[in-house]
């Protein structure tokens, strides 16, 4: 999957890998290559402003994909991902890619029964 949005894909703007058992590894490859390509990996459009995820099974390789996403979606006010599974690492990474936009706009966060523990707290 690396190999072909690394080369021939150029159309390929959006696509879901959400839920499919990724590592963390395999999702930081598959994020940097979203980067590069502008590829959304996680479902989500560029111009949603609100984006719900409640009891989806997310896990810290999700939110790295979403984390991801997240420096091409200048118009979102509202991001709920609670009662998923995204732990220390996953809120670490959604944390990262919120303070480094450029244009953030999100008013809500919603991390509710996550299992975020001390290191998702400092995040």
């Amino acid at each position: 999957l690396a190999d072909s949005l690394k080369s021939g894909m150029a159309v390929l703007t959006e696509c879901s890998l959400l839920n499919n058992n990724l590592d963390v590894e395999s999702a930081k490859v598959l994020a940097k290559i979203g980067t590069e390509k502008k590829i959304m990996l996680s479902g989500m459009k560029r111009d949603q402003t609100k984006v719900n995820f409640p009891f989806g099974g997310l896990k810290p390789a999700d939110a790295i994909l979403i984390a991801s996403d997240l420096q091409f979606m200048a118009e979102l006010t509202k991001l709920g991902l609670g009662s998923n599974s995204l732990g220390g690492d996953g809120t670490i990474a959604i944390c990262k890619a919120l303070s480094e936009s450029k244009f953030s706009k999100l008013q809500e966060l919603d991390f509710d029964n996550n299992d975020i523990g001390s290191t998702g707290v400092e995040a």
